[in-house]
C-alpha cells in the first residue's frame, strides 16, 4: 500500500498477492476479502460507488 500525503488517502493496494494482511488482522468482518470472481456485479458497482464518493468528498474538502 502507499499513501498520498497531498490527498491524505491510501492507494494502490496490491492485495498482498491474494492474501491481504489487513483483512487477516482486522476485527472479524470489519474488512472482508473476496476474489472479484466471487462478487456479484451489483455488489461491485455498490462498492465502487462508495469508494468514488469517499475520494470525491476528500478532494472537495477545503485545503485540498
Amino acid at each position: 500500500m502507499g499513501f498520498d500525503a497531498d490527498l491524505g488517502i491510501a492507494y494502490k493496494c496490491d492485495l498482498c498477492n491474494g492474501d491481504p494482511q489487513c483483512a487477516r488482522v482486522c476485527q472479524p468482518e470489519a474488512i472482508e476479502y473476496e476474489p472479484v470472481e466471487k462478487l456479484p456485479h451489483a455488489r461491485m458497482v455498490q462498492s465502487a460507488s462508495k469508494l468514488y464518493q469517499v475520494i470525491k468528498n476528500q478532494m472537495a474538502s477545503p485545503g485540498m
